[in-house]
């Protein structure tokens, strides 16, 4: 359709064609595609045009509408200033084109890119004045649905009021309002809208089992629609949920789905987060073999991409792996090319490097003095002491042992000394 309106010189339907292009590969989860259809869809509704003979814009409605993906994409990628930009523009141009139905659309977008969803076991943030101003965009659009009798638009806004109340603390009134917006959904057989829903109210119970059974009634619903970004925000949900309630064997699945997902959609920053968060899992339920084999594709990834922090971090996960799994010489030589990776004269020095460079002295000196090769433990422990002192105790908190075997190592090293 897009080449057919380029053959007929139809530059709106074409426009509208790179736009439609541009939501497809959002929905199918290419999101670097999708965002160079529509910057390219931007260009051409942003600049006038030489129509029979006249100079004039393009519909600006369509401008409109185009600023409205563009910031909807923005926030799916997590950059929250460019989404408010792009908004924010599009409310501007809107507005000035009369368009309410889309208008009234775009400001709940706005309103959500003011809160974040909660993790699983934290509490919400407060943001008083970044809710208020987004409560105010969704009052807004709702007095518009209500004027055009939108019920899935009503539906939406109410939908749009409960997850703000949600992130921002007030969850009795937000739960109220999103089971309003799932009946509206539910009466209307709006079964993108219930999904969407039941994912808030979801995230609305994340430290207790009946968030589970409403991301898994979201999860069933995404799945029959296809809808695979809806899909991957699921099973993070879920994976973050089950995590915290102790269910790791259900977390890895989460997570093992999810990565088959991103993989087969080419997400390389998704297929890292996977990768990192099964790490973590494994470790958990002490399968080091697997924790080993995501690190050496987070390693490759690293590799690939040129990340020579990245790469260092996935070393020092293997060189832990190769020690829990009783090879200590594959420890030391894997934590020793770490460690000369963050030495490297051209790499800066920064504090984030130090510190896994404190972390990787004291795991061999724990692992030197295990094979009571005294000396090189000193010398480890020597170094640990020069960080800590550069960067500060607080620094390192957490990072190296202050345990027993620690002070075991120093009365060692004392007795040694001349």
């Amino acid at each position: 359709a897009q080449n057919s309106a380029q053959a007929r010189g139809a530059v709106v339907e074409e426009v509208r064609g790179e736009m439609v292009c541009g939501a497809i590969e959002a929905r199918a989860g290419n999101l670097s595609a999708a965002l160079l259809r529509l910057h390219a869809a931007r260009a051409r509704c942003a600049r006038a045009q030489d129509l029979a003979g006249s100079n004039l814009f393009l519909d600006p409605r369509l401008l409109g509408q185009c600023l409205a993906q563009l910031g909807e994409l923005a926030a799916l990628t997590g950059d929250k200033p460019a989404a408010q930009h792009h908004l924010r523009q599009a409310i501007q141009v809107l507005a000035a084109a009369e368009d309410k139905h889309t208008l009234a659309q775009v400001q709940c977008q706005l309103a959500l890119t003011y809160t974040s969803p909660p993790a699983a076991g934290l509490l919400a943030r407060q943001d008083a004045a970044g809710s208020e101003e987004a409560l105010a965009l969704v009052r807004e659009s709702l007095g518009l649905r209500e004027q055009a009798g939108e019920r899935l638009g009503i539906a939406e806004c109410l939908r749009v009021e409960g997850t703000i109340l949600c992130r921002t603390g007030d969850h009795q009134r937000g739960c109220r309002q999103l089971r309003l917006a799932l009946d509206k959904c539910r009466e209307a057989h709006y079964r993108a809208g219930a999904a969407e829903t039941l994912l808030e109210l979801g995230r609305a119970h994340l430290n207790s089992p009946q968030g589970v059974v409403f991301l898994e009634q979201s999860l069933s619903i995404r799945r029959e629609a296809s809808d695979l970004v809806g899909e991957a925000a699921c099973l993070r949900a879920l994976a973050d949920l089950h995590a915290y309630l102790g269910n790791s064997r259900a977390a890895i699945k989460c997570w093992q789905d999810s990565l088959n997902l991103r993989r087969e959609l080419g997400h390389e920053a998704g297929v890292k987060v996977c990768l990192e968060h099964l790490c973590a899992l494994y470790t958990r339920v002490e399968e080091y073999a697997r924790v080993a084999d995501c690190a050496q594709q987070l390693r490759d990834i690293a590799i690939q991409n040129k990340d020579e922090d990245g790469e260092t971090k996935a070393m020092v996960l293997q060189g832990k792996c190769h020690l829990n799994l009783g090879n200590s010489a594959g420890a030391i030589e894997m934590l020793s090319g770490a460690l000369a990776m963050c030495q490297k004269p051209e790499v800066q020095r920064k504090e984030q490097l130090l510190v896994r460079e404190a972390e990787i002295h004291d795991k061999l000196a724990q692992i030197y003095l295990a094979n009571g090769e005294d000396a090189l433990a000193r010398k480890e422990v020597e170094a640990v002491e020069k960080l800590k002192k550069k960067l500060g105790k607080d620094m390192l908190r957490g990072v190296v042992s202050e345990t027993a075997p620690k002070r075991h190592i120093r009365r060692k090293i004392f007795a040694l000394m001349p």
